[in-house]
């Protein structure tokens, strides 16, 4: 399991609608024909476990019953485990038909032995009848980011036609606590770090409808209305950046890019891992909690008050 780079999946009468699953860089996997978008690790890695033994009783070992099993090359599905090099390391065959609710029949590549083993592998691919389609969604991981909003020490936000609102979080002495505060800093004004801590929430809490083809220009990134900067605590890469482009009035959606930190199809860091070079569209319900003031970080006039007193 470990040794595994790519999974692709395929069922035999269809096999020009491969779903293909792999490593990037960073030991991620991803879904290949879907532009890098991630894909759910705790959906590969129970995959992955169902794969690694596939003994059991030996139903038959002749190819001319195959069809009895719904294990041909052309009825089964197809399951094959690669290495980095593109070596194939396994090929599984699985039949539709089931011995029993929770037995898949299988066979290895090849060879001609049906073997009915006490696991069920079609339903870790989410084939729960003989009629089910391969559906990609289903280890797909829409979530845009994820984030430790903890060690974001440096936030950016940028509308369109307006000007930069900055916020940084340092030590005002040394040696104490580190606080939120603007940049210029404004005197008279202190900003409430739990709605900082709830806006970092909210972008750490995105999920998109679908990924697109980074490679187009349709979306609106050329001028977007929205720009978001999040800096890592100790880390000397670029920040990740959020651009939210055109809206999509009969989807009540947005276009949203994510650029990776450092440079392009650099390694995520500990802090932030981001899906690379994707696209999503976006509702428009997620994108309307960062059109925020700048009143809207501070801390309520009431409060403030209280504390002169």
């Amino acid at each position: 399991e470990g040794f595994v780079s790519k999974i692709v999946v395929y069922k035999g009468s269809d096999d020009k609608n491969k779903m293909a699953l792999r490593k990037d860089p960073s030991g991620k996997w991803v879904l290949e024909n879907r532009f890098g978008l991630k894909a759910r690790p705790e959906a590969v890695e129970s995959l992955l476990k169902e794969l690694i033994d596939v003994s059991g009783e030996i139903r038959a070992d002749s190819k001319l019953v195959f069809e009895d099993f719904g294990i041909s090359d052309a009825s089964g599905v197809h399951v094959i485990l690669k290495a980095a090099n593109d070596k194939i390391m396994k090929h599984i065959v699985l039949g539709l038909k089931r011995p029993a609710w929770n037995m898949n029949f299988v066979r290895l590549g090849a060879e001609e032995k049906v073997i009915a083993a006490q696991k069920d592998i079609l339903l870790r691919l989410n084939l729960y009848d003989a009629n089910a389609k391969l559906d990609e969604n289903y280890f797909a991981d829409f979530k845009v980011l994820s984030l430790d909003t903890n060690k974001v020490e440096r936030l950016e936000v940028k509308k369109a036609n307006k000007q930069s609102l900055v916020l940084v979080k340092r030590s005002t002495d040394k040696g104490a606590p580190l606080v939120w505060n603007f940049e210029p800093p404004v005197k008279g004004q202190e900003i409430d770090p739990a709605k900082i801590d709830g806006f970092l929430q909210n972008i750490a809490n995105i999920y998109g409808h679908d990924a697109l083809d980074p490679a187009l220009k349709t979306y609106g990134f050329d001028r977007p209305s929205l720009e978001i900067k999040i800096f890592i605590a100790q880390d000397n890469l670029q920040p990740i950046q959020l651009d939210v482009g055109s809206y999509l009035e009969p989807q009540k959606a947005f276009f949203l890019r994510i650029l990776p930190q450092g440079t392009q199809g650099a390694q995520a860091t500990e802090g932030a891992q981001a899906t690379q070079g994707v696209v999503f569209r976006v509702p428009e319900s997620f994108i309307q909690n960062f059109k925020n003031e700048r009143s809207y970080f501070l801390k309520e006039k009431n409060t403030q008050k209280s504390k002169k007193k």
